[in-house]
């Protein structure tokens, strides 16, 4: 392998991870905060958070990053390769900073962890499924692979927001178990 290939590889990702992680990371600490008065002013929205589908969002996104409609826009090339790795870790880096600072002012008990962790981990499985369609595994990913290699961009959208919905569904089921499985769960200090 050449190593000039090598070398663009990682400063895609570093020029990504350090733009992504400070933008993520701003943008979810601005979140948690207001999210942290309206969980101080009123004890029981800690359960309600617990309704939020971020996770979905997050997906949606994602999806949308990595669709061609970047490549639209700004063209081929190394910059739309950081706009693209840059703009997911934002999404994630959001994502994963709201989470880690509500755990930390407002501990869940294990149930609720475990049963967040399960969200997550949903969230995973049917984003990561759409790689199995590239392999012949089946799945909605060779279906919006062979919408973005015809362009049929308005179906990509569709197939897109056709996932998201799915994957909405199983969030606010899910979240709706968590939800109540936090019931009668001790407020706990503020910061």
């Amino acid at each position: 392998m050449d190593t000039s290939v090598l070398a663009n590889q990682f400063m895609i990702a570093l020029v990504a991870w350090i733009g992504g992680l400070i933008l993520g990371g701003i943008i979810g600490y601005l979140i948690a905060k207001l999210l942290y008065r309206l969980i101080s002013s009123k004890p029981n929205n800690q359960r309600n958070i617990a309704l939020v589908p971020w996770r979905t969002l997050v997906l949606i996104l994602i999806l949308f990053v990595w669709s061609p409609f970047l490549a639209i826009w700004l063209g081929l090339g190394t910059l739309t390769a950081i706009v693209m790795v840059g703009l997911t870790i934002v999404l994630v880096a959001w994502f994963m900073s709201i989470s880690i600072l509500l755990d930390y002012w407002f501990p869940p008990i294990l149930r609720v962890r475990l049963l967040a962790g399960a969200r997550t981990l949903l969230f995973l499985a049917i984003f990561t499924t759409l790689g199995a369609g590239l392999v012949g595994g089946g799945g909605a990913g060779i279906y919006l692979w062979e919408l973005m290699r015809s362009m049929e961009y308005e179906k990509l959208v569709q197939g897109i927001l056709l996932l998201g919905g799915i994957t909405l569904l199983l969030d606010l089921i899910l979240g709706f178990v968590e939800f109540m499985s936090s019931y009668n769960t001790p407020s706990l200090p503020s910061m």
